[in-house]
């Protein structure tokens, strides 16, 4: 025989007078999968759960009202239904959203606060829902994380913007930027480019800081957790929006790493010595893939090839 699981139902409550048929009401809750439901549609969702609670059920006395007994269970029910729902609501806006662009996508994401990020491909955003703690209860700052390479759009509010993304720590108040930071670890080459505005980057010890203006760029390289100013022209940041490509001071194993997730295929290098060079790329607008491997293949002094699953140079 089976041993009856709780699943987390309180111990105060199964000595309840109520309690097996509280411990029922926790099992369907526990169930039902949290999911935003339009206002319209709250009644018939309320009227749905009460059913499969049995809410519906107490019946009236002789004079029409209900016994105490039975409105002892609907307050009981009404006390575990606050407080599951409170619970679940919690759970549910503790869990991230995450918006990913996959190999040759571009990816729009608005968020909560109505401020616009444009995701590279093979990247991926994560937040907060609503940017709070629960409805109503917002949180101190608008928080998200980056992996890969987004384009900011801020919008401007009370509460300060974070972007963490590698050892990059982005802070503003509504400005427009992008922040690149491709690879793991201490192996991470992150950049940060302002288009509009000011920025204020973190170090990877929180310790120190710069603070950039529209052309600037902060650089941090991989290992060293230290930030470097650099100049940036304006019309190259974030080439890629518009279908071009700028890389710079990359080594050549990064630049065939983002072509690969730029075009959506397989790209390698035979040699992994051949990677080591940094290079600085810049292109208005991408050709076609073999066009761009012909060029940095002539530069290199390398071949390259097409395969079975995409393309090698050696």
């Amino acid at each position: 025989m089976k041993k009856h699981q709780d699943n987390g139902f309180p111990a105060e409550l199964r000595t309840e007078p109520d309690g097996h048929e509280l411990r029922e009401i926790w099992s369907v809750l526990g169930r039902e999968a949290p999911s935003p439901v339009s206002p319209e549609a709250t009644d018939r969702a309320w009227d749905a759960l009460a059913g499969r609670l049995g809410l519906r059920d107490s019946k009236p006395t002789v004079d029409g009202s209900r016994s105490s007994w039975g409105l002892g269970r609907v307050l009981l029910r009404a006390a575990a239904i606050l407080m599951l729902a409170t619970g679940v609501t919690a759970a549910w806006y503790a869990v991230p959203v995450t918006r990913a662009a996959g190999p040759g996508e571009s990816v729009a994401v608005v968020l909560p606060d109505g401020s616009a990020v444009q995701l590279n491909a093979g990247s991926s955003l994560s937040y907060t829902r609503g940017f709070a703690w629960l409805p109503g209860l917002s949180r101190g700052m608008r928080s998200v994380s980056l992996q890969g390479e987004a384009f900011f759009d801020v919008r401007p509010g009370v509460r300060p913007f974070r972007v963490e993304a590698g050892p990059a720590d982005v802070r503003v108040l509504g400005t427009r930027f992008n922040v690149r930071a491709r690879g793991s670890g201490a192996a991470v080459d992150a950049r940060v480019e302002v288009e509009e505005g000011r920025v204020e980057v973190w170090d990877a010890d929180r310790t120190s800081s710069l603070i950039l203006s529209a052309g600037e760029a902060a650089r941090f390289r991989p290992g060293s957790g230290r930030l470097a100013r650099e100049a940036v022209e304006p019309t190259r940041i974030a080439s890629w929006r518009s279908g071009g490509l700028t890389v710079v001071d990359e080594p050549l194993s990064a630049i065939l790493r983002e072509l690969s997730l730029r075009y959506g295929v397989r790209v390698v290098l035979t040699d992994p010595e051949a990677g080591r060079p940094r290079l600085s790329v810049y292109y208005p607008e991408l050709d076609s893939l073999e066009s761009v491997l012909s060029d940095l293949a002539t530069q290199q002094d390398l071949q390259y090839r097409r395969t079975n699953d995409g393309w090698e140079l050696f």
